[in-house]
């Protein structure tokens, strides 16, 4: 799949795609931002290399049309996956995962998502992190962690495939 970084609106009025412009007027190559809309969301693809998420932008966007916004980064030769979701321009969800440090949770804000059980911490992902662990003591921690599903910013797990955390918000928020 690669990499891939984009937005979605929640939304099918047409008089976002203006707002949306108005952000994005030009990908990194120069090139005008692909704007797909859909009957239920509008798709804005930006290619897999943007910089910075345009936080206050999204949640303007996010307010005015009184819509969810999901920002998605992620690169799957890197194991790299961003995830932002504003609703009605209140931020509700920040997941970063080794964008600038590699394989480990950098970000962990807001309240977790429904979606996240399944691919973070099913019990497939905590069989392959116990038999990483060296000691009693360190599955007995990664245990804990997956019962409580704990998330926390400088730790490296539980780790994740980057395709499946998208594929699980493409389900999960039915932006096929």
């Amino acid at each position: 799949m690669g990499g891939w970084t984009g937005l979605f609106i929640l939304t099918s009025n047409a008089s976002a795609i203006g707002a949306i412009r108005k952000i994005f007027p030009l990908a990194i190559s120069g090139q005008p931002v692909n704007i797909e809309p859909n009957k239920d969301f509008i798709r804005v693809d930006l290619g897999p290399y943007v910089a910075d998420v345009p936080g206050t932008n999204l949640a303007r966007l996010s307010s005015d049309f009184g819509t969810d916004v999901i920002w998605l980064r992620f690169h799957d030769d890197t194991e790299t996956f961003e995830f932002h979701h504003w609703r009605a321009g209140v931020i509700l969800r920040s997941l970063v995962f080794g964008l600038y440090e590699e394989r480990t949770w950098e970000k962990v804000e807001g309240t977790a998502e429904p979606w996240e059980q399944a691919v973070l911490f099913g019990p497939g992902n905590l069989q392959s992190a116990l038999q990483e662990a060296p000691s009693n003591e360190e599955k007995e921690e990664l245990k804990r962690i997956w019962r409580e599903a704990e998330l926390v910013p400088g730790r490296t797990e539980p780790a994740l495939s980057s395709s499946d955390c998208v594929d699980q918000v493409f389900r999960y928020y039915h932006l096929r």
